[in-house]
């Protein structure tokens, strides 16, 4: 069975698009396997039966049988024909808060790093008098936290006027991968003075 990554084409709680893909990937062929919990904008197929595929609350999907959880939204792309139509509100209602958790996150990010960064800048301006290894690895979290928070940002105002887009995919998108860059620089930081 050949698996394939995809990045997803829509936000994950744009339910109607969702929908839509998985119904594209089994007409070539391929059912939709897993979307990633860590990084929810890249998803695996694998060759699979055709059909039809429809979003479906997780207690109305069978067991196994080619269902695919939707992570954060409370959903599952299941085979079979639209029984009813999925309450896309609480789909959108469960992506705010999950973006609200993030902003949280991103706030403190922001918080932690506020020193470290202040001493990075610095030793990028020739000005620091810290280690290159600790000045660098400064300045690229703070960088990260901020990036981080814009892009968090963006992807709730957007969220917010119910427009997703492809910026808003992006946006996502990199929240999700500054903030784990941000946690692994920030372990990093902590684990350097001890080696």
């Amino acid at each position: 069975m050949s698996k394939k990554l995809h990045f997803l084409p829509c936000l994950p709680w744009d339910l109607a698009a969702l929908e839509a893909w998985a119904n594209s990937l089994a007409r070539e062929g391929r059912e939709l396997r897993r979307i990633s919990r860590a990084l929810p904008f890249l998803a695996l197929s694998a060759e699979g039966p055709g059909g039809s595929y429809t979003l479906v609350e997780p207690r109305k999907a069978a067991e196994g049988a080619g269902c695919c959880r939707v992570p954060w939204v409370y959903a599952c792309v299941a085979p079979g024909r639209r029984a009813g139509k999925y309450p896309m509100g609480g789909a959108r209602r469960r992506a705010l808060n999950l973006l609200a958790g993030m902003a949280l996150i991103v706030y403190a990010a922001l918080v932690l790093t506020t020193g470290d960064t202040a001493r990075g800048l610095a030793w990028l301006a020739g000005e620091g008098e810290i280690p290159a290894v600790p000045g660098l690895l400064s300045a690229l979290n703070g960088i990260l936290a901020v990036i981080s928070a814009l892009s968090v940002s963006v992807c709730l105002a957007l969220t917010v006027r119910v427009r997703y887009n492809r910026a808003c995919l992006a946006a996502f998108a990199l929240s999700f991968v500054s903030l784990w860059l941000w946690l692994a620089l920030r372990a990093a930081m902590l684990v350097q003075p001890l080696i």
